[in-house]
């Protein structure tokens, strides 16, 4: 038994070991395409930030503006009429803050904005002592005598537009990127001049240290002038996205209240959009503040609503994968699928089966709410999975019971208002599919169908399906061909002739392409891998690092690697699975 443990062990950290190596270039996690706003300049145009985000249409809201720092500088935030921070009157907003983030939008602190000589660096420690000052009252999540309370802010960002101000950014950006860690995400971002290099902020975008710039491309400048057509514009483009450092995301800037030489909104969308979205280091578009032509905006902007990350399965092995909430502080996941609902449909009452964490036929689940909006608050999507066990209880009857085995799903788990729920009242993000019972092929499409037709601007319910190697998958073929799952991930580790990499990897490639070419558009593939590789037939690590996933990152609708298992002793290793081969991926761990 010693030897046998040893060795499963010693075949774990082989896998994690080569897919470290595998991602190692790759090591900062990407940010899915998104819109990105500043709020705080105008309240009658903007509205309240918990609705704003409510929209559904950011990802990301910068705070605009703190307006003084630097220079031994007090602190100082304006935010204009929505609230005076100098009475303390913005300490109300923390409430909001959360709700945003709760919603999986970033929500930054905007250093500068405005053309004034109280925004200014005088020296190297000055940038370090702000840095210090920002971390502790902003960041930490632990000063409730802040001008916002003690929340704890996503990241920073920098709008620094002051003549002559060039000096020490570079300086600031790498004293807070310095607490980074698995704990607590540091998010950088700038707006930069149109103009390249920007005059100020240049040696700060070199440090490659920013997770995304956005280049003001409204500006009254000839690089940017629209007027003639978008070339002009188009080229600068193309000389900022050869010019960001490796893994800096690019995003185009636009103004509602713009200059007459800026591109009209129809150009923008039609003619600069299809162009720019090509660009590797593409992000997304960056609105200058809230505007109702945002909609338009936010549809065009991104293909897909995709974040990369790592997603795991989380409730079947209390003494390997500890608490819920330690495994989100990991800082790892982005995704966290609650393994399992064993018991749904043909009229039995839904059962959460998370094993030895808690029991929820006696309500000890409900604990959990407190774990699971801690994850949501750290950016986490925190999914119901279905199936999961070779079980007869996991079966649809009928379309109607389809039907309300979705709306049991949304009001128990979903909509957030069910206090007596096996959960408490927390809004899950969206379900996921593992169904393996013989049989149970018929209805699934009409439970998908109906889970995502409680999709909103406010609400987004998230899709995800865990498929058999074989294509078409004989349980949920139907329920892929809707086109409505977000992924699906295929088990290339069953014990199946059309997965056999015993004789290298041939036919799992061809399966692979398979799966590829029959996907619907807009969904994402993955790659289930099984970490304890007791199966004969499944690739060897050496094999899927460097004869596989080379090929595979290539298919247009590649999202990333599923691991089937996880182990306490692996999670650790890691870090490097969040990095994406491109900006569409996802690795999911499972």
């Amino acid at each position: 038994m010693a030897a046998a443990h040893f060795q499963s062990t010693k075949t774990l950290l082989l896998w994690a070991l080569s897919l470290l190596i595998a991602f190692s270039p790759l090591m900062r996690s990407s940010e899915a395409c998104g819109v990105s706003v500043y709020w705080g300049q105008n309240l009658a145009q903007e509205g309240g930030l918990a609705e704003l985000c409510e929209t559904g249409y950011y990802s990301y809201v910068n705070l605009a503006y703190l307006s003084t720092f630097g220079c031994g500088r007090k602190l100082a935030l304006n935010l204009t009429d929505h609230c005076d921070a100098a009475s303390g009157g913005c300490k109300s907003l923390s409430t909001e803050i959360q709700a945003c983030q709760n919603r999986g939008v970033k929500v930054l602190l905007s250093l500068g904005g405005n053309d004034t000589k109280y925004q200014q660096l005088c020296s190297a420690a000055d940038a370090r002592k702000v840095a210090d000052d920002l971390y502790h009252t902003f960041l930490e999540g632990s000063n409730s005598d802040g001008p916002l309370g003690g929340v704890s802010l996503d990241g920073i960002d920098l709008d620094i537009e002051y003549p002559g101000s060039v000096n020490y950014w570079d300086y600031l950006v790498e004293a807070l990127a310095s607490y980074r860690s698995p704990q607590k995400e540091v998010y950088l971002s700038a707006r930069a001049s149109c103009s390249y290099p920007d005059k100020d902020i240049g040696k700060a975008i070199d440090t490659g240290l920013l997770d995304h710039v956005a280049v003001r491309f409204y500006e009254d400048n000839p690089r940017c002038d629209c007027a003639a057509g978008p070339y002009r514009l188009l080229d600068t483009w193309n000389t900022w996205s050869s010019s960001l450092p490796e893994g800096n995301k690019l995003f185009f800037s636009w103004s509602p209240n713009s200059p007459a030489s800026q591109c009209a909104l129809d150009v923008l969308i039609n003619e600069i959009l299809p162009a720019i979205k090509s660009s590797p280091n593409y992000g997304g578009v960056m609105v200058l503040n809230a505007d109702s032509q945002v909609s338009t905006i936010h549809q065009a902007a991104c293909d897909s609503n995709y974040t990369c990350g790592i997603s795991v399965y989380w409730g079947q092995s209390l003494n390997g994968e500890g608490s819920l909430g330690e495994l989100c502080e990991t800082g790892y996941y982005n995704y966290v699928n609650l393994a399992f609902l064993s018991t749904f449909g043909c009229g039995r009452q839904l059962r959460l089966n998370l094993t030895d964490h808690c029991d929820a036929d006696s309500g000890g689940c409900r604990s959990l709410s407190t774990e699971i909006k801690a994850c949501q608050n750290r950016g986490v999507k925190v999914l119901l999975s279905l199936g999961g066990n070779d079980t007869k209880y996991q079966q649809l009857c009928s379309a109607r019971d389809a039907r309300n085995v979705a709306d049991d799903l949304y009001n128990t788990f979903l909509k957030g208002s069910n206090s007596d729920g096996p959960l408490g009242d927390v809004s899950l993000d969206g379900i996921d599919l593992d169904i393996e019972y013989p049989g149970s092929v018929n209805y699934w499409d009409y439970l998908v169908e109906a889970l995502a037709s409680y999709r909103s601007p406010q609400k987004n319910v998230y899709l995800s399906a865990s498929s058999s190697c074989s294509y078409p998958d004989k349980d949920l073929g139907k329920a892929i061909d809707t086109g409505l799952f977000d992924h699906v991930a295929v088990r290339f580790y069953d014990n199946n002739p059309q997965c056999d990499c015993s004789a290298g990897p041939t036919k799992i490639l061809e399966t692979w392409n398979k799966w590829s070419s029959s996907l619907p558009d807009g969904n994402h593939l993955f790659f289930g891998l099984l970490p304890d590789s007791n199966a004969g037939s499944q690739c060897k690590p050496q094999v899927f690092t460097t004869e596989i996933l080379p090929v595979i990152r290539s298919s247009p609708n590649y999202g990333g690697v599923m691991l089937r298992a996880v182990y306490k002793d692996i999670s650790t290793l890691y870090p490097a699975a969040a990095a994406c081969s491109n900006e569409q991926s996802l690795i999911s761990v499972s």
